[in-house]
């Protein structure tokens, strides 16, 4: 490897610092976001670590007021000619405060790249101290998700200053020119929930052998094939080929026992082919593969940057849907001993917590499948949002929260294969209404339906906006 001087801009990093030392009461509000370790130079990152101390005094800022912080630190005789003769040399580089802070976003940009060298060198010194390629591959996808985050960091925004795109977002939806998200196809259910927006951690759970997976591989289906929104399910229960035969047998309305053991006639071999060929072209991608928290977080910030992120306009994030089946089947990744101590209900804690903060960074709703304890059915009756507190954060990272309920007992096997009335419970809706669906299970095509979908509202429709 030829030696390089690391990327950075001696001049923008003089220009910053200048413009602080003579007029940082209009410059620091621009500037605010750079860290100490963003300077290149030795000086220049002593310069700026004394400037924040001065203003975490809530002193002015000036020549004298950082001079004296710095014999506090012993740092005044570090400057070439001595502090006060570089710092008058360094107020000539001042300039407004708007082009300093133009200045202040390339030493950023200059700092990170900095960090995705070092971040090269760690993970190749980690290549030839490893033989685990997930491990080489892990330290790789969470550092580079470090840098993106870095990256991506926005200042706060003035609430002001976003009205005017918050409300032509709002007349977009009215026009009916932009959908406020991704719908989820029950008519019932759609009445509670609206849509799957962005930014949302939906939670589907249910005790076993409910129908949890179809749900939501027919929430997935519905997304890519009718809204055309491109999406992402991973599948830890079943491999790519059985949810292919799935989603035919919904579309083609040939039962999946009929598919699984070939018993088709010539009428119902057409309807397959006919429904693969409207699948053909979907923005439906499914990984059977990925098991860790890693691999799972790493594969979706690729797919987004690849297949979701391209198609925005003007700036925007397009809609997009992840699915995940199932929680519990997550590992969480880390050599041995990282997580040494840690229970299970803190391991799922750590990753719906990181599940939920991709969705928001992303800006994309991410629908996670969570298997509940069978100790429930001790209790009876239908989910209770309590019964989601030994899954970690669940209860409290979700946004929503939709319970399955059959009315039919575990050890009724026969019944629980048969079609019949269900209820999809809306435990949990941030900032909107709760509510009963019901709906129609239909297990010959693995399909959700609303039992009547011209009913009334639904039952126990709670609207918080309507309490008085």
């Amino acid at each position: 490897m030829t030696d390089q001087t690391p990327p950075h801009d001696p001049e923008a990093e003089l220009s910053v610092l200048g413009t602080m030392l003579v007029a940082s009461g209009e410059a620091f509000p621009l500037l605010s976001g750079l860290r100490v370790d963003d300077f290149f130079l030795p000086e220049h990152r002593e310069a700026w670590a004394a400037v924040l101390a001065v203003i975490e005094r809530k002193m002015p800022v000036d020549i004298v007021a950082v001079g004296d912080e710095l014999k506090a630190r012993a740092m005044w005789q570090r400057f070439p000619g001595g502090w006060q003769t570089w710092a008058t040399n360094c107020a000539r580089h001042a300039t407004a405060p708007e082009v300093a802070e133009q200045h202040g976003k390339i030493i950023a940009q200059k700092a990170a790249l900095r960090r995705l060298i070092a971040l090269c060198v760690e993970v190749q010194a980690s290549a030839y101290s490893t033989n685990d390629l997930e491990d080489a591959l892990t330290r790789a996808r969470q550092g580079v998700a470090a840098l993106e985050v870095q990256a991506s960091d926005k200042d706060s925004v003035r609430l002001g200053d976003a009205l005017g795109g918050i409300l032509d977002t709002i007349a977009d939806r009215t026009d009916g020119k932009k959908p406020a998200g991704v719908d989820y196809g029950i008519d019932s259910l759609q009445q509670i929930l609206g849509s799957a927006k962005p930014g949302q951690f939906i939670i589907v759970a249910a005790r076993p052998a409910e129908g949890k997976s179809a749900l939501t591989g027919q929430f997935s289906l519905y997304s890519a094939a009718k809204l055309k929104v491109p999406t992402h399910l991973f599948s830890a229960e079943m491999l790519v080929q059985e949810m292919g035969e799935r989603f035919l047998s919904s579309r083609a309305r040939v039962p999946s026992y009929q598919m699984a053991t070939g018993r088709l006639d010539v009428e119902q071999w057409k309807k397959i082919q006919s429904a693969a060929g409207g699948l053909y072209e979907i923005p439906l991608r499914i990984d059977d593969r990925s098991r860790s928290l890693g691999q799972i977080t790493g594969k979706i910030r690729k797919w987004h940057a690849m297949e979701v992120c391209r198609n925005a306009k003007d700036g925007e994030a397009p809609l997009a849907l992840v699915a995940i089946d199932y929680l519990q089947r997550i590992r969480i990744d880390g050599r041995k001993g990282e997580t040494k101590g840690e229970t299970r209900d803190q391991e799922l804690g750590r990753v719906s917590s990181d599940l939920k903060a991709l969705a928001m960074e992303l800006q994309i709703p991410i629908l996670v499948v969570a298997a509940l304890s069978r100790a429930t059915e001790k209790r009876g009756g239908p989910p209770l949002l309590g019964d989601l507190r030994e899954c970690g954060n669940l209860e409290y990272d979700a946004d929503v929260v939709i319970f399955i309920h059959r009315n039919i007992p575990l050890e009724d096997q026969k019944a629980r294969r048969q079609p019949g009335p269900a209820e999809l419970i809306v435990a949990k809706h941030r900032g909107g209404p709760t509510g009963v669906a019901d709906v129609y299970w239909n297990a010959p095509l693995m399909e959700w339906t609303s039992l009547d979908s011209h009913s009334s509202p639904p039952r126990d429709f709670h609207d918080p906006d309507r309490e008085p």
